[in-house]
């Protein structure tokens, strides 16, 4: 996603995982960052976040679901 405030900022999504005190894998946290076109500036994801339209956070939003269906199988045990 590609976002203009006083630049132009992409969306970069990351999965952080999440583990008990025994390092027991619980759960899986999806992290969006904002950053500069060249990406030599991030912008906090709040700021950006209070900065959407409602259609921008539809899309955003959007985005996510797809990168997690894209993924889903690494969320399936065997």
């Amino acid at each position: 996603m590609k976002i203009f405030l006083e630049n132009l900022y992409h969306s970069d999504c990351y999965f952080l995982p999440i583990r008990d005190n025994q390092q027991v894998l619980v759960g899986v946290e999806l992290i969006t960052h904002f950053s500069s076109e060249d990406g030599t500036v991030r912008i906090p994801t709040s700021r950006v976040i209070a900065q959407l339209t409602e259609e921008q956070h539809w899309q955003l939003f959007s985005e996510q679901l797809e990168l997690l269906k894209s993924c889903q199988h690494f969320f399936y045990s065997t």
